[in-house]
């Protein structure tokens, strides 16, 4: 648009033009000129924002899928362990957790508390310590801990059957041997 002539002395006024504005941008520099702000201006729509959240990745799909794998390798050994120690089990299951790029928790590791403290009748010792062994092999990768608690249980067991023994020997020492054995007896003196 040509500008008009300005007589002389005169300052020439300024012509600005503006530019067109989408709705959207009139809308903003209305609320502006009002004193009212956004914080966005635009906003993709929902559609945009689920394709872009819901498209993960080669490696997060790789991560996730190793997660669910050992999520379920973990809560089946630990099952496997309540299973197997049945009342000497205590509390419940732990599990340590580690979130995913999917947002979901995977349990990563577990622990079940099981007593292993030794009764003092060898009988129920013995009768325990096999419960923990089993209990802690039964799982078919048994971890380090677990032949631990299995060792500790063999040795229960072997302290059981020489408390067995043990008084199985005083009991045959400490009875009076019959007063009979080893005299003859005349029965016709």
């Amino acid at each position: 648009m040509p500008t008009p002539a300005t007589p002389v002395g005169q300052r020439p006024q300024q012509v600005t033009a503006r530019p067109v504005q989408a709705p959207e941008a009139a809308e903003a520099a209305s609320r502006q000129s009002r004193g009212q702000a956004t914080i966005h201006e635009r906003r993709p729509n929902r559609r945009e924002d689920e394709d872009a959240e819901s498209q993960p990745t080669a490696e997060e799909e790789r991560a996730v899928q190793t997660l669910k794998a050992r999520d379920q390798e973990v809560r089946q050994h630990e099952a496997m362990h309540r299973a197997a120690g049945r009342e000497y089990v205590r509390g419940a299951t732990r599990f340590s957790y580690e979130n995913g790029p999917d947002g979901q928790r995977y349990a990563t590791g577990g622990e079940v508390e099981i007593d292993t403290s030794k009764p003092g009748d060898p009988d129920q010792a013995l009768s325990k310590a096999r419960t923990l062994r089993a209990a802690a092999l039964a799982p078919a990768a048994p971890s380090a801990q677990d032949r631990s608690v299995a060792a500790q249980a063999s040795r229960m067991e072997a302290e059981a059957r020489q408390e067995q023994l043990r008084q199985r020997s005083e009991g045959q020492t400490d009875t009076d041997p019959d007063p009979t054995l080893g005299r003859r007896i005349d029965l016709y003196a």
